[in-house]
């Protein structure tokens, strides 16, 4: 026979009775991304040309617009972020300073905003940086 020892309990308190002696720890906001330099991404090209302009760009945008954690929601299957009718990815788009994007160009820089938000901004430059030695 198994027994279980709790660890803690759990009560609810409101804030009237909140016991000072009890220590509250406050999270904070997991935040993706931090506005970098250029130098700060990693060397990506795109149809031959330097596409870290692209991305910085965007991540700067979607810090601006605070969308970071809409990029939870994947878009659908069917449709990808080139046909997923969506108003953030508009608002991104009409955000961007230099919108110089085809549909495939945004779609690959939507995806890997999408990876900076999952992973966060310093995993995913490490990962990046992984493959490239490979």
């Amino acid at each position: 026979m198994t027994s279980t020892i709790p660890l803690a309990t759990a009560e609810p308190i409101t804030y009237n009775d909140m016991n000072n002696d009890i220590p509250v720890i406050e999270a904070e906001p997991y935040i993706p991304y931090y506005t970098c330099g250029i130098d700060n991404f990693p060397k990506i090209t795109v149809y031959e040309a330097d596409f870290r302009s692209c991305l910085k760009d965007m991540a700067d945008t979607i810090t601006r617009l605070d969308l970071w954690d809409w990029f939870h929601n994947s878009p659908p299957m069917s449709t990808g972020y080139i046909y997923w009718d969506h108003e953030n990815k508009n608002k991104i788009s009409n955000g961007l300073k230099n919108n110089q994007h085809s549909g495939a160009t945004f779609a690959y820089c939507m995806r890997q905003m999408q990876a900076i938000a999952n992973k966060g901004f310093d995993k995913w430059k490490e990962d990046w940086n992984k493959t490239l030695l490979n």
